[in-house]
């Protein structure tokens, strides 16, 4: 009789063999975990009280969900490094507007399938996710670095439980990581006094073996840009402050660093204030819609005939170029009637763009790293403490919807291999909070990460 596979909800596929069922991992059927029928029954005979979990418990003692082929766990061939970010505040303490407990304000859809409300100072919940990452054919992992003011004008990290559990992790071959420096949180704690201390927590993860690499250079992700420039008051400073860092990284053995400038939409002002820095390539967290009241401050999105929802807030990266509101946004990708956007004034760091270039690829900026969204909506946490989000018109894809946009990236990241080099990454894994994750949930089930794996990972 053939081996028959199946997805479980907690994020495994497994190999029904007949005499047992094996674990298999996206990179192949050879691991080293073997589950009985028997030893399944206990798990499930264990009580389950939380609805969610109730519920999944089912799923995984029917053993009937999302019949899987062996070409399902096949070893990807396809060429592509596809990352994905994740937010490190699901711990007690953790972040949001509901530190002390962030998953209280979290209903009960949005709860992760397979752990629950989980805390990430818990290394069984952190090698759960780096395990269903990799089987979701993730490469890489974006970990947001968040620092605190500490007496003495110097800083301290704050939130890193789950990059301290990653180290700590003994998963094979688990997700390469590299790190997003937070800086737009507790801004007012970086100066250019300290910088050198800021940098040092970024050249010794440099040194790690899992370290992610972008043409031979460990990759820093910067978000967002304009804050960055205001740390250093002016463009001139800010540039200068990454070229040592460049500096410190070869003098300790790397090539450089590839540092990655990072904004909130597609508009010309943050592609400008990119490239003035002086980064390396241009990726975004969560891009918003060109309509939506963000930026611009001008339209409610879904204003005519135009896309509203999800479709918008995709346009606004892989769409054609457009003005709204005075605002011109540029695609990051060629198309008919592309123009490149205007270049930021480094003279007037928190100025609109007055000058022009009509060579937006030539000034330095050698790559892009195509952000693939998974849905914006911050209820509940705009509900609770954060006045300056958007009106929540974003929405959760449709899988038709979800299914077209990662085709549109994969297009896109194909056609521009010379400055994607087959790069993707996407937003994110579990922004539960915002309403942006592509971590299986009670509400989203396995749709959404099963449609990512067979169109990125075979």
């Amino acid at each position: 009789m053939p081996d028959k596979f199946y997805s479980t909800p907690d994020g495994r596929i497994l190999r029904d063999r007949g005499k047992d069922m094996q674990v298999i991992t996206a990179q192949g059927p050879q691991v080293n975990i073997k589950m009985t029928r028997n030893e399944i029954k206990a798990v499930m005979s264990r009580p389950v009280t939380d609805p969610v979990r109730q519920s999944l418990a089912a799923n995984i003692a029917s053993m009937t969900t999302s019949p899987r082929t062996a070409e399902a766990v096949a070893l990807p061939g396809s060429g592509y490094t596809m990352g994905a970010f994740y937010c490190p505040i699901w711990s007690t303490p953790g972040g949001g507007p509901r530190g002390q407990d962030p998953w209280s304000v979290i209903p009960d859809n949005r709860v992760p399938l397979g752990i629950g409300r989980y805390d990430e100072a818990d290394q069984g919940n952190v090698d759960f996710i780096l395990r269903q990452m990799r089987e979701a054919f993730i490469s890489f992992v974006a970990i947001e670095y968040f620092m605190q003011a500490a007496p003495g004008g110097k800083v301290v990290p704050v939130l890193d439980h789950f990059l301290q559990r990653y180290h700590t992790s003994r998963i094979i071959e688990k997700p390469n990581f590299c790190l997003m420096f937070e800086c737009r949180t507790n801004l007012s704690a970086y100066t250019p006094a300290n910088w050198s201390q800021v940098m040092r927590p970024f050249l010794d993860a440099f040194a790690s073996p899992h370290y992610q690499q972008f043409r031979g250079k460990p990759m820093l992700l910067i978000c967002e840009v304009a804050q960055f420039i205001q740390i250093f008051g002016n463009v001139t400073a800010a540039k200068a402050a990454l070229n040592q860092l460049r500096a410190a990284a070869v003098a300790e053995g790397h090539a450089g660093v590839h540092i990655v400038g990072m904004h909130g939409n597609s508009s010309n002002f943050w592609m400008g204030q990119t490239l003035a820095l002086g980064c390396d390539g241009i990726t975004s967290y969560n891009v918003y819609s060109k309509t939506q009241k963000w930026g611009d401050g001008t339209l409610p999105d879904g204003v005519g005939a135009k896309p509203s929802g999800f479709a918008r807030m995709a346009d606004a990266v892989y769409g054609p170029n457009e003005t709204v509101g005075g605002q011109e946004y540029c695609s990051w990708f060629g198309n008919a009637g592309y123009t490149y956007p205007p270049l930021f004034d480094a003279a007037n760091p928190t100025k609109g763009q007055v000058l022009t270039s009509n060579a937006w690829a030539g000034q330095g900026l050698s790559s892009i790293i195509p952000p693939i969204m998974t849905g914006f909506g911050p209820h509940p946490w705009a509900a609770y403490a954060f006045n300056d989000y958007p009106n929540p018109t974003h929405q959760i894809p449709t899988f038709p919807e979800w299914e077209a946009h990662l085709l549109e990236a994969r297009s896109a990241i194909d056609a521009y291999r010379h400055l994607t080099d087959g790069f993707g990454i996407v937003v994110a894994w579990n922004e539960f909070g915002e309403g942006s994750y592509l971590m299986p949930t009670a509400g989203s089930g396995y749709g959404m990460i099963n449609c990512f794996r067979r169109i990125f990972g075979y």
